[in-house]
């Protein structure tokens, strides 16, 4: 199936993920960040130049600028936790650079940004999703060219 490489959902704004055996779906990461998001069915909003106002986020800081890269990643998760990633991933330009460098640190210190205070209850469960996502990445980053501001 052909899909817009980016979506947000209408009701909550957030960015979706798509997986061919569950479409459209809000991210593990966020559901376990807002629980609130369960309450309510996924509705993709696409990316598009008729519609500006959609707003892809990267998954691996949460900027909202500058997304242009996609990691194609198999499905998976951790139920005794409750998290998992279904689908690719999407990258700012700069992270980007720092997981073609492997320099998680980095990427750690630009996620923590604004999550100071949760961070310590977040921040293992984080890394862990990294690193399932290293492990379960299918290939390399593809170039949307979606933003160059």
């Amino acid at each position: 199936m052909t899909h817009p490489p980016f979506a947000r959902c209408k009701t909550c704004k957030r960015s979706l993920d798509w997986s061919e055996d569950r479409g459209w779906d809000h991210p593990a990461l966020a559901l376990r960040l807002d629980p609130s998001i369960r309450h309510h069915h996924p509705e993709p909003e696409f990316v598009s130049e008729s519609n500006p106002t959609t707003v892809a986020v990267c998954d691996f800081c949460s900027a909202t600028d500058r997304i242009n890269w996609r990691y194609p990643c198999k499905d998976f998760g951790d139920e005794a936790h409750g998290w998992g990633s279904a689908g690719g991933w999407a990258a700012c330009d700069n992270c980007h650079s720092y997981i073609e460098a492997d320099m998680w640190t980095t990427i750690e210190r630009r996620a923590r940004r604004g999550r100071e205070v949760v961070w310590p209850l977040i921040g293992a469960s984080i890394r862990g999703m990294w690193a399932e996502f290293r492990r379960n990445r299918t290939g390399p980053a593809h170039f949307t060219g979606r933003e160059t501001r």
